[in-house]
C-alpha cells in the first residue's frame, strides 16, 4: 500500500484517540476542580445560626438569652417589664435606629419579639445592653430610674392595643421570661407589665395579662 494512502487512512485513528485523550484530560480536571470547591472551607460567619445584623444584636433560641459578652448581672437585675413597640411591624434593627435618632445611644432594650414583619414571627432579638449587662432605656412614670437601672426590658413587635401578640410571640415571651427567672431566681410578682408603673397602655389592652400570669404560674425558680 502506497505511503500517502497508509497514511490517510491512519489519521483519522489518531485524530480520533486524541480526541479521546483531551475529553478524559478536560473532565478529569472538571471533576477535581468541583470536589476542590465543596472542601474550600466556608466564609467566615456563612451557614451560622448566629447573626450580627445592623443593630448590635445577636438572634437566638428563647432557650438561649445567656450567651453574654460579660458574666449576668444577677445583683442587677430585680424585675422584667414587658413592652410593646406601639407599631404594626418593625424588629430590633428599626427600633435601634428609632433610639439613636431620639439620642438614646442605641435599642434601649433588652429582648425584641418578633411578629414576621421586620423578623420572624416569635423570634427572640438580643439588644447590646443584655450583652454588655447595661441598664436599658424603656421604662416611663415616676419609676422609670429605677426601672431602667434593674429591669430587663422585653419589648414585642405590634400595637398591643389594636392586635393581641401573635401566637409565635406569646409563646417566646413565656419561654424568655421563664428561663430569665430560672436563671435570676426571680419571683414571679417581679414581672411587671409597663402599664402596671406608667401612665401607658403598654403592652396594650388586647395584650393577654390574665392568660401570661397564670402561664409564669406554672414556672418555679429555684
Amino acid at each position: 500500500m502506497p505511503v500517502a494512502d497508509r497514511a490517510r487512512n491512519e489519521n483519522p485513528i489518531v485524530d480520533r484517540r486524541t480526541v479521546v485523550v483531551w475529553v478524559c484530560l478536560v473532565s478529569s480536571m472538571t471533576l477535581v476542580s468541583a470536589l476542590l470547591l465543596a472542601l474550600e472551607p466556608m466564609p467566615s460567619g456563612a451557614g451560622q445560626s448566629v447573626a450580627m445584623i445592623g443593630v448590635d444584636r445577636v438572634l437566638v433560641e428563647p432557650a438561649e438569652p445567656f450567651a453574654t459578652h460579660v458574666p449576668i448581672d444577677i445583683a442587677r437585675w430585680g424585675a422584667i417589664l414587658i413592652h410593646h413597640s406601639g407599631q404594626p411591624s418593625g424588629s430590633a434593627a428599626t427600633l435601634d435606629a428609632e433610639h439613636r435618632a431620639a439620642d438614646l445611644g442605641g435599642l434601649g432594650y433588652h429582648f425584641v419579639i418578633g411578629n414576621g414583619t421586620g423578623s420572624r414571627d416569635g423570634e427572640v432579638e438580643v439588644g447590646a445592653r443584655w450583652l454588655a449587662q447595661q441598664p436599658g432605656i424603656h421604662a416611663t412614670g415616676d419609676q422609670a430610674a429605677w426601672y431602667n437601672q434593674h429591669a430587663i426590658g422585653i419589648c414585642l413587635i405590634g400595637d398591643g392595643d389594636y392586635a393581641a401578640p401573635t401566637e409565635a410571640q406569646r409563646k417566646a415571651v413565656v419561654d424568655l421570661v421563664s428561663d430569665l427567672r430560672r436563671r435570676l431566681n426571680m419571683p414571679a410578682q417581679y414581672v411587671r407589665l409597663h402599664s402596671g408603673i406608667a401612665s401607658t397602655t403598654s403592652p396594650g389592652r388586647l395584650f393577654p395579662a390574665g392568660w401570661f400570669r397564670v402561664q409564669l404560674s406554672h414556672v418555679p425558680t429555684q
